[in-house]
């Protein structure tokens, strides 16, 4: 019962964050091939989603992005890292099956994928999603 409570008490926090933390777009330049030419703003929350039969996760990336698709993926990559990262270091790397919520530039779309995945070379952390359907 104590471990319910703390998890119930650490997802409050979490909305709380994700509700009022917004980047701010500070003009990185994106590079050619990529959808917009200035890093825009974006918060991209994982609300549910789960690795294999590990119990779910939360998390939750915001700053200035600039996006890509190839195929059916899109990438989401934050070039000079992302202002808040939320997200366990557990699921850098490794395929995340769930749901997420997308607010870019304040219109929020709640998104179903089949995969994402996290990954990071230095300051710079790249989110790829396969398959978005939007609802």
């Amino acid at each position: 019962m104590k471990n319910l409570f703390k998890l119930n008490f650490l997802f409050i926090i979490f909305i709380f964050i994700s509700i009022f933390a917004f980047p701010t777009n500070s003009q990185n330049t994106c590079p050619s091939g990529s959808l917009n030419s200035t890093a825009i703003p974006i918060k991209i929350i994982i609300a549910s989603n789960s690795i294999a039969k590990n119990p779910p996760l939360s998390g939750m990336l915001a700053g200035s992005v600039c996006s890509s698709i190839t195929g059916t993926i899109t990438t989401f990559t934050f070039p000079n890292g992302p202002i808040i990262n939320t997200v366990p270091s557990g699921l850098i790397g490794k395929p995340i099956i769930g749901k997420i919520v997308l607010d870019y530039l304040n219109a929020k779309y709640g998104l179903d994928f089949s995969t994402a995945t996290i990954s990071q070379s230095s300051s710079t952390v790249s989110i790829s999603i396969s398959n978005i359907v939007k609802h």
